[in-house]
């Protein structure tokens, strides 16, 4: 068997333990990388959850806008017809005050006097102030 010199085997055996330590330091460096890839792929995972939650939401949220403006548009066409209604009732309400309320006084004297035969019978009946005025020849621009 053969020995080697001292410093021989010192800086061998120094040798094999810098290359232990490299190894251990490189095993310690990929564990570490490992453990980072590891905590990227949770957070990328995470964020792509996040990211298809916040697109379910956003098509939720579509189709609520839709349903809001169906709404609306179905109270703005009931707005429509009561204003409608209200109109017809309004003009109701006028119609009935006008009938109930009394007739002008010519009005009253024409029913009272009955019915024409013709236009002489309309005339006799006038009070001499208000006699029919004659007609008159109407100018171009009049008619």
């Amino acid at each position: 068997m053969m020995f080697w010199p001292p410093s021989r085997f010192i800086l061998i055996t120094l040798l094999l333990s810098v290359l232990a330590s490299a190894i251990t330091i490189q095993k310690f460096k990929i564990e570490k990388l490992q453990v980072e890839r590891d905590a990227a792929q949770q957070s990328n995972a995470e964020k792509a959850a996040f990211i298809r939650a916040l697109h379910q939401q956003a098509r939720v949220q579509e189709a609520e806008q839709q349903t809001l403006q169906q709404e609306v548009a179905h109270i703005h066409q009931q707005q429509i017809q009561r204003e409608t209604m209200l109109k017809r009732i309004d003009e109701t309400r006028l119609v009935r005050h006008w009938a109930k309320s009394r007739l002008p006084e010519p009005i009253i004297r024409l029913h009272e006097h009955g019915t024409f035969s013709n236009a002489s019978a309309y005339v006799q009946r006038l009070p001499s102030g208000d006699a029919v005025q004659p007609p008159r020849k109407c100018t171009y621009n009049e008619r």
